[in-house]
């Protein structure tokens, strides 16, 4: 729009310059030149727009594969308008060529002993925006200083550091100092070392420890976990291994380490495997402070029997057959936010949660009720998230039906549905729809119990995969334990049964249906 402008007064300006030029007794030849350099300045303003269109929005682009910058715009007009203003005023307005470049770098050296640091910035502004080896949204680390690039101008870059600061780095300090570039849209690499004992085969420990590491919320989707052993520690009792990971940009290369660490000492506590606590010595036992809780002591086979005996599906079970289960069992602890991955045997176990939190995905059809009877306890940040995305449809309502409707259902699978139905517009329900959980889900807490069926009946388990909410300890129940124990217990099997048949209302012929099918998969006879 402002070069249509600007054609239009030049055509005008030279009308009136022909106009003036034809009538001698108009004007004089003083206001003739000045009316000259006045269209030509015009004009040049017209060429500058055109050279800087050429050269930074099409040719830039197509020759380097970067895009162009406000900064780069403007110094190239700068340096064509000033060129074009310097011969118009030599060939209109009679000025020597000579003098004015005289008078120009005089000019230049006393602004340039005055702004030294500002032209130094400025320089050093454009050289960066040509090259561009990074942009906005990239992360820079230079010496001590790491943070994400919110702006770039002729001056300075503007990083947000982790602690949420702004950093301003003037561009000469920044030429002048090695950077590492963090691409927004590429992943990179985040390492970490430990230690293992030496008389685990380190093949063990990477078949253990990758696919661990891959199911991370944190790992690309496209570059899969190494774990590399490195060397073996001078006392020879251990062997220090480095596990590799690529993560998107967006997590911090210090939170991915202690995400990964945090992974790898429940993966090989899970396994059995001491972890040495230097470089001269291995843990004896590393169950005792894995089992032990502030709030919770579970490092005791009384407490676990009597979390056993509060287990509906244990009720009437001897103490002596529970004392068996609890001494006999696996116990395994999650970390926080991790996935209960059951390969092999322990597809077909169950498991009774001794402190901690698991949520388990149901089946689609569950009813509401069989969820809302698990008495589950809605999380203040769980809510706000729910609320933030349903305020988008429903604005400041949001806040109210949603504390209507987490009084009504206990999942946040069946409060996504609820809450669509207030939604007017359908499109827009079946947005808000698809952000639901993939599976409906109920919390299970200290005491409770899931993975009866598959270890009693042997049915099929779910598709879906119990999550850890939060650190938790579970006792894993294998057909194995199950067996020892009908040995000593003669009935333990029938109890089982009848009170899987109570606990989820089945008839007489369904529960014999059932206790046969459970001693079908135990071998005993009817």
């Amino acid at each position: 729009m402002i070069t249509w402008v600007l054609l239009v007064l030049t055509a005008g300006l030279a009308l009136g310059y022909n106009i003036i030029a034809t009538r001698s007794s108009v004007g004089s030849p003083l206001l003739l030149n000045y009316w000259l350099f006045a269209t030509l300045l015009v004009a040049s303003l017209v060429i500058t727009r055109l050279v800087s269109f050429v050269l930074v929005k099409v040719w830039f682009p197509r020759f380097t594969g970067k895009a162009s910058t406000q900064l780069l715009r403007l110094s190239v007009e700068f340096v064509t308008f000033g060129t074009l203003f310097i011969l118009n005023a030599n060939l209109i307005l009679g000025a020597k060529l000579s003098t004015l470049l005289t008078t120009s770098a005089v000019i230049t050296v006393v602004l340039g002993f005055a702004l030294q640091a500002t032209l130094g910035n400025l320089f050093e502004g454009l050289s960066v925006q040509i090259h561009q080896p990074f942009a906005i949204g990239d992360g820079l680390e230079f010496g001590d200083y790491y943070g994400t690039v919110e702006s770039l101008t002729w001056r300075a870059i503007a990083l947000r550091q982790n602690d949420n600061t702004l950093l301003i780095v003037p561009n000469n300090v920044l030429a002048q100092s090695a950077v590492v570039v963090y691409a927004e849209d590429q992943p990179y690499q985040a390492s970490c070392t430990f230690f293992a004992p030496v008389d685990v085969p380190p093949n063990q420990i990477r078949e253990l420890l990758e696919p661990a590491l891959a199911r991370l919320e944190i790992a690309h989707s496209m570059r899969l976990p190494e774990v590399f052993m490195e060397e073996y520690t001078p006392s020879g009792s251990a062997i220090r291994y480095q596990a590799k990971l690529f993560v998107p940009y967006k997590y911090r290369l210090d939170y991915c380490r202690s995400v990964m660490m945090e992974r790898i000492w429940y993966s090989l506590a899970r396994a059995g495997i001491s972890i040495p606590t230097a470089i001269e010595s291995t843990i004896s036992n590393y169950k005792i402070p894995l089992i032990y809780s502030r709030d919770t002591i579970t490092n005791t086979a009384e407490s676990v029997v009597k979390i056993l005996g509060q287990c509906q599906i244990f009720r009437g079970v001897s103490e002596a057959s529970l004392e068996l289960i609890a001494t006999q069992s696996k116990r395994q602890i999650f970390a926080a936010n991790e996935m209960l991955e059951r390969q092999g045997n322990a597809t077909y176990a169950m498991y009774v949660v001794l402190r901690g939190l698991v949520v388990v995905p149901l089946p689609h059809e569950i009813r509401q009720d069989d969820v809302q009877s698990q008495h589950y306890i809605w999380s203040a940040s769980v809510l706000d998230q729910i609320r933030q995305q349903y305020a988008v449809y429903m604005g400041p309502a949001a806040k109210v039906l949603i504390e209507q409707a987490a009084t009504k259902t206990s999942d946040p699978y069946h409060l996504y549905d609820m809450l669509a139905e207030e939604i007017p517009n359908e499109a827009e329900r079946m947005i808000f729809k698809g952000l639901r959980p993939a599976f409906p889900s109920k919390e299970i807490f200290a005491g409770g119990y899931f993975g009866q069926f598959q270890l009693f009946a042997n049915h099929n388990p779910d598709e879906s995969t119990p999550l850890a909410r939060q650190e938790s300890e579970l006792l894993e129940i294998s057909q194995g334990v199950i067996n020892a124990v009908i040995q000593q217990d003669a009935i333990f099997l029938d109890l089982v049964a009848t009170n899987l048949a109570q606990a989820h209302g089945l008839g007489s012929i369904e529960m014999l249906a059932l206790q046969k099918a459970i001693r079908a998969r135990y071998k005993l006879r009817s």
